[in-house]
């Protein structure tokens, strides 16, 4: 019985040295091309800086050897890989700066396989550790895309135009803004400059699912109404694309009359024929 006890510690310990001990990795099944990814506000967007655009990584096989390529902002290091191996889940790369004998060691493992996500690490010899997230290049345009504005500027200038740019960044906020400035004053006119700010956050709006948001492109369409704008139109296009969503929305806006609001003037009894266009089987 001793003796099977050893010889079943042996087997478990010779298991264990097994199990954990580093394999050699083929980097010709490994994806070559990363786009780094950035938490924007809790959530994951390609982000481009003005001065200093995004990082990118490239793996390309250079005849008997691999190098790594980090670029896409203002430097660009390049390294060779003298060595790739697997442990676990971690893949371990061996380089050394091209053109010289200093050690890079980087480490990578997938975040979500599925979804080309992997998270890259390094320590320079400064001390700085990089640990970035990545996404495959294949799978980048499954993130949306975030270039910072250029822009030099002081004092109330700069706040002026963080205003227009927040603008810019959320269209249903500059929606809200006009509309409410529109249906305050109680005039059949509007500025061009609003116009064109409404005419233009109309257009960038795609994905609109929040019923509070939808509630205000209904109330667009409702009382938005300068001279000859296209009010009505430039707000049927963002319904349709998420018809869904809009065709709820307009149903609970009609249970929730305003109390100025009478089911036989318009533009609340108009509200009917909006439902009936987005319900349509010829809706697009």
């Amino acid at each position: 019985m001793k003796i099977l006890g050893l010889t079943i510690s042996f087997l478990l310990l010779f298991t264990s040295c097994k199990e954990t001990k580093k394999e050699t990795f083929d980097l010709n099944s490994f994806p070559k091309e990363w786009v780094r990814l950035t938490d924007k506000e809790g959530k994951l967007v390609v982000y481009n800086s003005c001065d200093a655009g995004n990082l990118l990584l490239t793996i390309s096989n250079n005849r008997d050897h691999f190098e790594l390529l980090l670029h896409g902002q203002q430097e660009d290091y390049d390294f060779e890989i003298l060595e790739t191996t697997l442990l676990n889940d971690t893949i371990f790369l061996k380089a050394k700066w091209k053109g010289s004998n200093e050690k890079q060691d980087f480490k990578f493992f997938w975040a979500n396989k599925v979804k080309g996500l992997g998270r890259f690490i390094t320590t320079y010899s400064s001390g700085f550790t990089a640990d970035n997230l990545f996404v495959t290049g294949d799978k980048q345009t499954k993130f949306e895309k975030f270039n910072q504005p250029c822009r030099e500027c002081w004092g109330e200038e700069c706040d002026e135009i963080e205003k227009d740019i927040e603008k810019k960044d959320k269209p249903i906020e500059a929606i809200k803004e006009v509309f409410e400035d529109y249906v305050q004053n109680q005039e059949s006119t509007d500025s061009q400059d609003n116009k064109d700010l409404m005419i233009n956050s109309l257009k960038l709006l795609d994905k609109v699912t929040e019923p509070n948001e939808l509630e205000i492109l209904i109330n667009v369409w409702m009382y938005y109404d300068p001279t000859d704008f296209p009010s009505r139109d430039l707000v049927i296009n963002v319904l349709q694309k998420n018809r869904s969503e809009s065709i709820q929305a307009i149903k609970i806006r009609i249970n929730n009359k305003k109390e100025w609001e009478t089911d036989d003037t318009a533009p609340y009894s108009e509200l009917n024929y909006l439902l009936k266009q987005l319900e349509s089987k010829n809706a697009l």
